[in-house]
Order: structure tokens, then sequence, then C-alpha cells
């Protein structure tokens, strides 16, 4: 017989500031977006038949002049 140890698991609450909530928006708002133009990109390069890692999606999606300061 085996035995798993147990897993603990926490509950937060955050109570962001104003700004906060602000940035914490933008940033869940972009998560999507950014996940579904990796994934079209990846799918893109299998199908010219390239082997794709991470960071080759990244490179590919990385365009430093369209980053929002």
């Amino acid at each position: 017989m085996m035995l798993f140890p147990m897993k603990q698991h926490y509950r937060y609450r955050l109570c962001p500031h104003p700004q906060q909530e602000v940035a914490l928006a933008k940033a869940s708002g972009c998560a999507p977006v950014v996940y579904n133009d990796a994934l079209a990109k990846s799918r893109e390069l299998h199908k010219k038949g390239q082997k794709t890692s991470g960071s080759d999606v990244d490179a590919a999606l990385h365009h430093p002049s369209q980053v929002d300061p």
C-alpha cells in the first residue's frame, strides 16, 4: 500500500488599492490574448512541419516595437 502525502491548500483574499486593481485587470485581460496568439503561432509552425518549443514561439511573437511602455 502506497501512502501519498496530503497536499495543503491555502485561500487568499486580495484587497488591492485602485491602482493595483487597474494593473491586475490589465494583466488578467491580456493573458488569454497572449495564450491564443502563441497557440495560433505554434499551430502555424506545426503545419509547416517545423518543430516548435516555447522559446521558438516566444521569439516569433516578440516584437519590441509593439510593446506598450
